[in-house]
């Protein structure tokens, strides 16, 4: 059996990486066919330097999406393509892991950190991004709220905001005019924002709707402001109370150790002679 463990693992290596060659030369021969009917432009030498290992990334995320494909068609699962890479990867290190002779138990709890990794990496990501963007929706409203009161229309007022605020309501709003420009209706270019977060919403509907039907928009910009900061302020209260929940961490693998060691092992290493019989 131990002599078989190196065999296993050289042939799943060379069967991934035939598997790997035969999908990037598939991937190459197909871009060269649409290269020549004219759907692609033609790479230059940075394009060809950098297509190899973007195309075995490419292939390995296949791989990995097939063999989920076939583990969620086994357990019954609905179709979700980012949720087939996931257990394709965490399919593939409990193979790996099983041939190299892990333990099931281990095997199990290696598939499942690979698995769950990514789910919470992107919870924390798609936090972080909402928070941010409540956090700078109340700037943003302000500055287009003093736009339009100097008298500014919606686009121009945009245009000002974009042109004076970093960040990611003014990157999207960025896009926004560059549709614009392209000849979208601003209304409509409006309507298709998708920050993730509900936010910056109702000041998306109150633009649309002075944009669109005329509505007054001061008024509007005054209570999206005010909603906007209170949002802000409850959210970074919420964040005020986490912060002794993250503080037990360190206070009890950090400080009460340490307040151990200085504190109480001397007063017992002094005390040891006189209990010595």
């Amino acid at each position: 059996m131990t002599a078989a463990v190196p065999l296993l693992v050289l042939g799943a290596g060379t069967a991934l990486a035939a598997v790997t060659a035969i999908t990037v030369g598939q991937r190459r021969a197909a871009v060269r066919r649409r290269v020549r009917a004219g759907d692609l432009a033609r790479p230059g030498p940075l394009g060809r330097r950098s297509t190899p290992l973007a195309a075995t990334v490419a292939a390995s995320h296949e791989l990995a999406s097939g063999l989920g494909r076939v583990v969620r068609r086994v357990v019954g699962r609905p179709p979700d393509a980012s949720a087939d890479l996931r257990l394709g990867r965490a399919a593939a290190v409990a193979l790996a892991a099983l041939a190299c002779g892990v333990g099931a138990p281990l095997t199990l709890v290696l598939g499942f950190v690979v698995w769950a990794a990514p789910l919470a990496v992107g919870t924390r990501r798609r936090s972080r991004h909402r928070a941010a963007i409540a956090d700078e929706t109340p700037e943003v409203v302000d500055l287009i709220r003093l736009g339009i009161g100097s008298g500014l229309n919606v686009r121009l007022a945009l245009d000002a905001v974009v042109r004076h605020h970093d960040g990611l309501v003014a990157a999207e709003l960025r896009e926004v005019l560059a549709h614009v420009d392209r000849g979208a209706r601003l209304a409509d270019a409006l309507d298709a924002v998708d920050l993730g977060s509900d936010a910056v919403r109702p000041l998306v509907d109150a633009l649309v709707a002075s944009e669109r039907y005329g509505a007054p928009l001061a008024s509007a910009l005054d209570r999206v402001a005010a909603d906007a900061r209170t949002a802000r302020r409850r959210q970074r209260e919420a964040a005020a109370r986490r912060v002794p929940v993250k503080l037990l961490f360190p206070l009890v693998f950090c400080t009460l150790p340490a307040f151990v060691l200085l504190t109480v092992v001397p007063v017992l290493l002094r005390s040891l002679p006189s209990l010595a019989p």
